[in-house]
């Protein structure tokens, strides 16, 4: 959560059926102070996952390889928090700016990266807490791993600032082009 620096999150508790679910909008030091709770729901079965509520709400990317993680940092992209949910599998937050950025942005965003969908509304797996619908066969009550993320040189800070920009103009020219097509159809 530390890397996120966000004001405020919200934790989301779901049971082993993945039905009931609990819901709380916590700050940081909410979050601190409840964690004597958490460890006990978390130990009757429910898994802990976090979302910041944050206006520019970082974007997470999840089911990335180890490999596939390197790759992203090899490359400069700046990482918030990395996080090993299974054996080999990831989710890791990335900065956006300051401003809220669209769906349609993330989308292209982590498509050009050549990742799986943004994940911009979904909950993340909070690191120090028990897995308990582990995707791996074997991989059963798995504690959640936060990882260090490589810090990126500001050149790379650059190329991932052009990269969102890219991202951005590519969805407004798609939008701009939808909207000619839609015009010449009226103007006939």
């Amino acid at each position: 959560m530390r890397g996120m620096a966000c004001k405020r999150y919200e934790i989301l508790l779901v049971d082993a059926s993945g039905q009931a679910k609990q819901l709380r909008q916590w700050s940081e030091g909410q979050v601190l102070l409840g964690v004597p709770w958490l460890k006990r729901m978390n130990a009757r079965g429910h898994d802990v996952l976090v979302r910041p509520m944050d206006q520019s709400r970082p974007m997470l990317l999840d089911r990335l390889t180890h490999a596939k993680v390197n790759q992203l940092e090899r490359s400069g992209i700046p990482l918030l928090a990395k996080i090993e949910v299974d054996a080999d599998r990831f989710q890791v937050w990335l900065r956006l700016g300051n401003e809220s950025i669209s769906s349609r942005v993330r989308a292209a965003l982590a498509k050009g990266l050549g990742l799986p969908k943004s994940e911009s509304d979904k909950f993340g797996a909070l690191a120090g807490f028990v897995t308990h619908q582990s995707e791996v066969i074997g991989e059963r009550n798995k504690f959640v791993l936060a990882h260090a993320p490589v810090k990126p040189d500001p050149e790379a800070n650059a190329k991932w600032e052009r990269m969102l920009v890219d991202a951005e103009n590519l969805v407004r020219d798609k939008d701009r082009d939808k909207s000619q097509s839609r015009d010449k159809g009226i103007s006939r």
